[in-house]
């Protein structure tokens, strides 16, 4: 835009009005442009009890900060820690936890040391599970001296499954699968009566069978002796190509 300069009128600095924020239009603008304040609305929300019951420990683990310590000042406590594999980048262990009324809990972790990046999974476990985790080792034995450890295929393969339920809320069980093309893995799920359900887990190592059955020991001080039906439980008979794919690591205790 081009203009002469001698037609442009200079008006005198009082007449240009001075204009700061919303000044100048119209009213409705304005309070658009610059609304009130809303009143704040406060209102408290309480979940319920069956909720918290089953899902308030999925948020923080209970004795989150006091595990060198085996108690928390709520009054949980660590029973025993057993080490799946210890060596490695990736460490994977379970603890054995009782809580201030009593219940028993497994908790299982794993724990990537060069990420630093650590997930569990806590399970309530009742007075049915001794004599099923005995049952579930038995069939694991017998499951890796079978030809199906070493198929390769495109679907899952289910080996030993153990099933147990601590409360009406949740269910939980315990499960060696093959993956498709893949390892052999330990997984542990827990769903509560809506469906919702939430997994943890780890490839198998060779001898982790072994050192998951020492769970039995404190299992046994907690809820009694039960009959020991696989106290050898060791992976004789499993084939060749199973261990080649499994590297054997030494079991050393790790802590969150």
């Amino acid at each position: 835009m081009t203009f002469a300069e001698h037609r442009v009128k200079r008006p005198w600095p009082h007449a240009v009005p001075l204009v700061e924020g919303v000044d100048g239009y119209p009213a409705p603008v304005q309070r658009l442009l610059d609304p009130e304040p809303a009143e704040e609305v406060r209102l408290e929300v309480p979940f319920p009890m069956e909720y918290l019951r089953a899902h308030a420990l999925e948020v923080i683990p209970p004795l989150r900060g006091y595990y060198d310590a085996g108690r928390s000042p709520e009054g949980w406590e660590r029973i025993d820690t057993v080490s799946l594999h210890g060596k490695g980048r990736e460490r994977a262990w379970v603890n054995v936890l009782r809580s201030p009324s009593n219940h028993i809990f497994l908790e299982f972790w794993k724990k990537d040391t060069e990420e630093g990046e650590s997930e569990y999974l806590i399970t309530h476990i009742g007075s049915e599970f001794p004599e099923r985790f005995e049952a579930f080792m038995e069939d694991a034995r017998t499951w890796f001296s079978s030809e199906d450890v070493d198929q390769q295929v495109a679907h899952w393969v289910g080996g030993a499954s153990l099933s147990f339920r601590g409360t009406t809320l949740c269910e939980s069980w315990l499960s060696l699968v093959k993956v498709p093309f893949g390892p052999v893995k330990f997984v542990v799920a827990r769903r509560d009566t809506k469906g919702n359900t939430r997994t943890w887990a780890v490839n198998y190592r060779s001898g982790d069978l072994g050192r998951l059955a020492s769970l039995r020991h404190p299992i046994r001080r907690l809820f009694g002796d039960v009959t020991d039906t696989a106290a050898a439980v060791t992976e004789t008979g499993a084939s060749t190509a199973a261990r080649e794919r499994m590297a054997g690591n030494s079991a050393d205790v790790v802590r969150d």
